[in-house]
């Protein structure tokens, strides 16, 4: 009895969407003008913390995208941070998603993932040591997507060619509820098999990548792209839904008495 009514709470509670509906990070990169990604605010987040480093270099934002500056000569990157090892100290399903488009013409690329830090300097995928920044998804203008685990130094987890980078979508999805913590990536809605032809396709870190605490781009010197759109939103994890639930069967019971 009390899984039936447990279940009819859950359908007014949390109805299809509801708990996936919250948004720690968004940005249409919307507003007049051009201006530097760094101390940007976004629609939704603490201010951009972006490599910027001249008026032609670095982050910008304009006619609703982020773009690496034209004269950028290094790679670059731009995050927001949530706070220090906050993906530890709030266990939870993350997704990390972005909309973009590249020029198909070269190798150059695109990427979002989770950092420890961000940096106003020379740095293209993460500041701080080799092991933090993980994962990260790339997109090449050729239309190669991959995803490393391990930051700049590690391997990728796999490599998908022949995708189109026209309102291209990544997505990232690290479930840090779990013991050991998962990774799952998708490419225009398709999934990447992450654990190299084994049983299954997500990838599970044999070492949970603890001090991550920002979430960001990336992009090579001189990539001809466009960054339309970015979010990071949060599932709950489904125990804190189920111990809200069973906290209020009680209340339930006691109303049904009176």
């Amino acid at each position: 009895m009390k899984s039936l009514i447990a279940f009819i709470l859950c359908s007014f509670l949390f109805p299809a969407g509801i708990a996936s509906a919250s948004i720690l990070v968004s940005d249409s990169f919307s507003g007049s003008g051009t201006s530097d990604l760094n101390g940007y605010t976004p629609d939704t987040g603490a201010n951009w913390v972006a490599y910027s480093p001249g008026v032609d270099n670095g982050w910008k934002v304009s006619g609703g995208n982020a773009y690496l500056g034209s004269a950028t000569t290094s790679n670059g990157m731009g995050g927001v941070a949530l706070g220090a090892s906050y993906f530890s100290s709030n266990p939870n399903v993350y997704t990390l998603e972005a909309t973009l488009s590249l020029s198909n013409t070269d190798t150059d690329w695109v990427g979002i993932g989770f950092s420890q830090n961000s940096s106003t300097s020379t740095n293209g995928y993460y500041s701080g040591g080799g092991t933090e920044g993980r994962p990260w998804m790339f997109l090449r203008g050729n239309g190669e997507a991959n995803v490393r685990a391990g930051g700049a130094t590690g391997t990728n987890l796999s490599k998908v060619t022949g995708n189109s980078t026209t309102n291209a979508t990544l997505k990232l999805v690290l479930d840090t509820s779990v013991t050991q913590w998962t990774v799952d990536g998708f490419i225009n809605g398709t999934q990447m098999d992450l654990n190299g032809g084994s049983a299954g396709m997500t990838y599970a870190y044999s070492s949970n990548p603890t001090t991550i605490g920002n979430v960001g781009l990336s992009a090579s010197a001189g990539v001809d792209g466009l960054v339309h759109d970015f979010s990071l939103s949060v599932i709950p994890e489904p125990s804190t839904l189920w111990l809200l639930v069973f906290g209020l069967l009680p209340l339930l019971s006691r109303f049904r008495k009176s």
